[in-house]
C-alpha cells in the first residue's frame, strides 16, 4: 500500500523519509551500495535536505578495506578512498587530480552524521558501510568505544554468514567466498583491536574448521586455501598456540600437490604460503623452495613459447642457486643458453597496418612532400607532430590498465634480446609506470613509421639534403660558440661540429644506396654509431647553456670525487616544472628516455655497450636520430 500512495505522491520529502524507513528496516535485504543509492530522491540544490541526500549518496560510493592505506596525496585516508579519480586542467595547461567521492574532505560533522545513522540503521548492509565510515574515519570520540566496535564487528560477521551460506552452493561462478573473506577478516581486525578475546576465539575457531575442511577440487575459487593461511599468517601470534602451523603446511601442501595436475600456478601460491609460514616459524624451508623449482621447471616444460619458457627456466635456476644444488645449475643452465639461442626478438619491427591505411598515409605524405620548401620539409621532421601528445598517451595507459591482468601479477619484467630479464616492476606504481611506457612505445611505433616514409619521400624530391639540414641547424644553438677552460686554456666548441662527419656520412649512404636500390647495402652501423652517442653531447651542452650542472659530487673512503652525470641524471635535470623552470619541452625529453634507455629503444645503452648485432641496425633508428 505504501508503495502505490507514494508512486501517486511527487512530494520529495515524502521519498527521502520513504529511503530512511526503507534501510533503516531490519526486514531490509540489500546487499549491495547501488541497492541503498537506487532508493534516495533526486532532489535540487535548493531543497532542504539536498546536503544530506548528497552525504547519503557519498557513504555508499566511498570504498572501505583495510588494505587502504592514508595517503592525502592520492586521495585517501586510513580504509577509505575514492570510486573515481580524473584530472582537471586550468586555463594556463596545468593539471590536478580529482576525486569522486573526496574522502579527505570529510568532516567532523560528517562523521557525526554517519555515526548518527550507524546507531538508528537496523539494514544490516547499510548499517554496516555507516559503521566502516565511522570506524576508519576515527575522528569521533563514540568510534573509539569498544561497545561500538563490538557492534560494528557482530554485524559484519553476520553479514559475511550471507555469503558464506551463498558460497556453500559452489558452482564454477558462485564469487560469493570473495565477498565472504574481506567482511570476515575485516570484522576479525576489529575485534583483534578491541580485544574481545570471546570474539576472537569464535572467528579463530571458525576460520581454523573452514581451512581445515576446505575441498581444494572447488571450482568457484583456489583462493579459501589462501586467504584461511594468509589471515592466520597475519595473526600468527593469535594462532599459534591454537594450532599447529606444521599441520596447516601439511594441508596446503597436499592441496598443492593435487591442484598442480590442473593448475600449476596455483600450486605456487600455495607453496608460497607455506614459505612465508616456515619464516614466521623460523623454521627451515629449503624442501618447499625445493618444491617451487619443480614447479616452475614443469610449467617451462609445458610451455611452447620459448619467451615464455625462458622465464620459468630462469626462475628454476635462481632457486637451484639459492639451494647449492650443482647438479640442477648446470642443468638449468644448458637448458636456459638453449632456450635463449632459440629466442627472436628484432628492435626494429614497426607496426604493421591495412593496407588502405598504408596508402592513405603515403598520399598524405606525398602532397606533404609536394607543397613544402626544404625549410619546410626539414622543419616538419624536427617536430613531434608525428606523435600523440602525452594527455592522449596517458589516456591509452589508463585504458590498458584497466584491461590488463598484468596488474594482478606479482611482478612484470623487460627482456633484452637474450631473454634475459634486465628490469622488473613489482609495485603498482611501478606497473603503471610500465603501462604508460608501453603506450608511449606504440604512438612512438605509429609516428615513427610515417616519418620514416616521409624522410625518404623528401630525399627522393631532392629536398632533404646534407646541405639543406646543415642550413637549418646553422641557425639554431647548435652552431653557437661554448668556451670550455682546460688547464687555463680556453677552447670554442659548438655541438655543430661534431655532429657533421655522421650527418654526412649518412647523406653519403643514402646516395649510395639510391644509385641501385638492389644491390648498393647502406651501410647504417658507422651512422648510427656516431649519432647515437652525439645525442648526449646534445643535451651536456644544453644543460650548460641552462645553468645545470653536468656533473656530481660522490663520496669513497671519505674523500668528495667528481664524476660527470649519467643519461638520466641529466633528463631528470631537464624537465620542467614549476619548481625548476628550464624549458625543455617534456614531449621532448621523454622521446629521448623512451629512444635511448631501457624504458623503450635503449638505443644508447645497446650501442655504448657493444649489445647491437649487424643485422639489428636499420635506417629506423636513423629515423629516430634525425628526429632530435
Amino acid at each position: 500500500m505504501l508503495l502505490t500512495i507514494l508512486a501517486l505522491i511527487s512530494n520529495q520529502k515524502i521519498i527521502y523519509i520513504f529511503h530512511y524507513t526503507t534501510i533503516d528496516s531490519v526486514e531490509f535485504e540489500g546487499l549491495t551500495d547501488e541497492s541503498v543509492i537506487g532508493l534516495l530522491p533526486h532532489l535540487s540544490p535548493d531543497e532542504a535536505d539536498f546536503k544530506h541526500t548528497v552525504l547519503e549518496n557519498t557513504a555508499f560510493m566511498i570504498r572501505k578495506s583495510l588494505d587502504i592505506k592514508e595517503d592525502p596525496e592520492n586521495g585517501t585516508v586510513r580504509g577509505l578512498s575514492w570510486r573515481y579519480q580524473g584530472k582537471n586542467k586550468d586555463e594556463q595547461g596545468n593539471e590536478t587530480d580529482f576525486y569522486i567521492p573526496d574522502v579527505t574532505s570529510l568532516t567532523l560533522q560528517d562523521y557525526e552524521y554517519f555515526e548518527q545513522r550507524f546507531q538508528k540503521c537496523s539494514g544490516l548492509l547499510p548499517k554496516t558501510e555507516y559503521g566502516l565510515l565511522v570506524y576508519f574515519g576515527q575522528k569521533t570520540s563514540y568510534s573509539k568505544r569498544n561497545e561500538f566496535k563490538k557492534e560494528l564487528a557482530d554485524k559484519l560477521m553476520e553479514l559475511a554468514q550471507i555469503y558464506w551460506d551463498k558460497a556453500l552452493d559452489r558452482g564454477e561462478k558462485n564469487y560469493n567466498f570473495l565477498r565472504y573473506f574481506p567482511i570476515l577478516r575485516t570484522a576479525f581486525s576489529i575485534y583483534l583491536e578491541a580485544k574481545l578475546t570471546a570474539d576472537i576465539d569464535i572467528v579463530c575457531e571458525k576460520v581454523i574448521q573452514q581451512h581445515t575442511d576446505w575441498d581444494i577440487s572447488r571450482k568457484d575459487t583456489l583462493r579459501g586455501i589462501l586467504d584461511l593461511t594468509r589471515l592466520m599468517a597475519e595473526s600468527f601470534s593469535v594462532f599459534k598456540n591454537r594450532i599447529s602451523f606444521e599441520n596447516i603446511i601439511i594441508k596446503n601442501l597436499a592441496d598443492a600437490r593435487e591442484i598442480e595436475k590442473t593448475y600449476t600456478w596455483g600450486a605456487i601460491y600455495i607453496v608460497d604460503s607455506c614459505i612465508g609460514i616456515r619464516q614466521k616459524l623460523n623454521a627451515d624451508f629449503k624442501d618447499l623452495l625445493r618444491y617451487k623449482a619443480e614447479l616452475f621447471e614443469k610449467m617451462a616444460s609445458e610451455r611452447s613459447e620459448n619467451l615464455v619458457r625462458i622465464q620459468f627456466i630462469e626462475t628454476a635456476l635462481r632457486l637451484y642457486q639459492g639451494l647449492g644444488d650443482s647438479a640442477k645449475i648446470k642443468e638449468l643452465e644448458t637448458a636456459y643458453t638453449e632456450t635463449r639461442a632459440k629466442i627472436e626478438m628484432n628492435h626494429e619491427t614497426l607496426c604493421e597496418y591495412p593496407n588502405e591505411y598504408v596508402q592513405r598515409r603515403t598520399n598524405m605524405i606525398q602532397e606533404l612532400v609536394k607543397d613544402a620548401d626544404d625549410v619546410t620539409i626539414t622543419t616538419n621532421i624536427a617536430t613531434n607532430a608525428w606523435f600523440s601528445s602525452i594527455e592522449d598517451i596517458r589516456q591509452m595507459a589508463n585504458n590498458i590498465e584497466r584491461q590488463s591482468l598484468l596488474t594482478t601479477m606479482a611482478a612484470t619484467k623487460i627482456l633484452d634480446k637474450y631473454g634475459n630479464t634486465i628490469d622488473i616492476y613489482t609495485s603498482e606504481e611501478e606497473i603503471q609506470e610500465m603501462h604508460f611506457w608501453e603506450s608511449f612505445g606504440i604512438s612512438f611505433q605509429v609516428g615513427i613509421g610515417a616519418l620514416h616514409e616521409y624522410i625518404i619521400e623528401a630525399y627522393k624530391t631532392g629536398k632533404f639534403t646534407y646541405a639543406n639540414v646543415l642550413s637549418y641547424l646553422e641557425s639554431t644553438w647548435y652552431n653557437d660558440p661554448i668556451i670550455h677552460t682546460y688547464h687555463g686554456k680556453e677552447v670554442e666548441l659548438r655541438v655543430l661540429d661534431v655532429l657533421k662527419p655522421g650527418l654526412k656520412r649518412c647523406f653519403e649512404e643514402l646516395d649510395y644506396a639510391f644509385q641501385d636500390i638492389k644491390n648498393n647495402y647502406y651501410d647504417y652501423v658507422i651512422v648510427v654509431d656516431t649519432l647515437t652517442l652525439k645525442i648526449e653531447i646534445i643535451l651536456r651542452f644544453l644543460c650548460e647553456r641552462l645553468g645545470i650542472a653536468t656533473f656530481k659530487i660522490r663520496n669513497k673512503g671519505g674523500e668528495k670525487l667528481v664524476m660527470e652525470k649519467l643519461l638520466d641524471d641529466i633528463l631528470s635535470d631537464l624537465q620542467d616544472s614549476p619548481q625548476k623552470q628550464t624549458g625543455f619541452s617534456e614531449y621532448d625529453r621523454l622521446m629521448i628516455k623512451y629512444a635511448l634507455t631501457p624504458k623503450g629503444h635503449n638505443l644508447r645503452n645497446r650501442v655504448a655497450h657493444g649489445l647491437m648485432d649487424l643485422w639489428e641496425y636499420s635506417f629506423v633508428d636513423i629515423v629516430i636520430l634525425f628526429n632530435y
